[in-house]
């Protein structure tokens, strides 16, 4: 993986978690892509042992192809990965 996107996570109040992750995160960029080839990705994730929402990537926002790791393997977390459409 090369980067993270984002991180989606509900919160109360928006202003003071903004200020809590920019601290955290030391950044507050929101714009980089999480892979650079979604098939490699999605292989090694599920030789990994990880189980994905699907068998094959399909087109997302922002001209993306994107998959989801299902989150019964992350923990309750779902994690999408993307991979820009040239």
């Amino acid at each position: 993986m090369k980067k993270i996107e984002h991180i989606g996570i509900a919160v109360k109040n928006l202003e003071s978690a903004n200020a809590l992750y920019k601290n955290i995160l030391g950044e507050t960029k929101y714009k980089t892509e999480s892979v650079e080839d979604i098939r490699a990705e999605m292989k090694r994730m599920k030789e990994a042992g990880f189980t994905l929402t699907r068998d094959e990537p399909f087109r997302g926002a922002d001209n993306k192809l994107v998959c989801f790791v299902h989150p019964k393997s992350t923990n309750g977390v779902l994690v999408e990965l993307c991979q820009e459409i040239k």
